[in-house]
């Protein structure tokens, strides 16, 4: 089960609840699996409380394209996920499956981005692709120290708020949105 947070989307809400479910498949059968950003959610310390801190995406970071605008979004949502979890003391199980999500959606967003920066021939193409590998290392290497510690949550917030979303989604990303409109640009692929 999975209990609705208010502002959430349906496919994120049900994306919980899936997983949920396949959390209590892998206990066992008869058995009932709460997500943690619910009341009844697993974790130390009773129940889930929504997080005080939330990554929130707004109008103006809109770049124009609809596959590049949903993956931004898309990513707004799995590290709020990752940050629910972390700051409501959820089991590593749990940290470790929202961090590993996390990666994978950076990673596929990234490659997706690298492909849309071919086609409409960015000009820094090559140092946004080096920009990417240096996030994704930092996010493998938080992705490892998670499966032996708890990760800060200090440091998980620096790396997800500032690294992921301010410098790179909103900094680094803005400057290539400007080619998405270029008269003789390639059309990106929206999803």
């Amino acid at each position: 089960m999975a209990e609705y947070q208010a502002g959430e989307g349906f496919e994120a809400w049900l994306l919980r609840a899936d997983r949920a479910l396949y959390r209590a498949k892998q206990g066992g059968r008869n058995r009932s699996v709460a997500d943690p950003l619910t009341a009844f959610g697993e974790h130390a310390g009773g129940p889930a409380q929504p997080s005080l801190v939330k990554l929130m995406w707004r109008a103006a970071y809109d770049s124009g394209d609809r596959q590049v605008d949903r993956q931004h979004r898309g990513l707004f949502e799995r590290a709020n996920r990752l940050l629910d979890v972390v700051l409501a003391g959820a089991s590593r199980e749990l940290v470790l499956s929202a961090a590993n999500e996390l990666v994978a959606d950076i990673a596929a967003h990234f490659e997706d981005e690298e492909r849309l920066h071919e086609r409409i021939g960015y000009p820094q193409r090559q140092a946004h692709a080096a920009e990417h590998a240096t996030l994704l290392a930092k996010a493998a290497r938080l992705s490892e120290r998670a499966a032996g510690e708890p990760l800060p949550p200090a440091e998980l917030f620096h790396f997800l708020a500032y690294e992921v979303i301010s410098q790179h989604l909103l900094g680094a990303d803005r400057h290539y949105f400007r080619y998405l409109d270029e008269p003789g640009a390639a059309p990106s692929v929206a999803g």
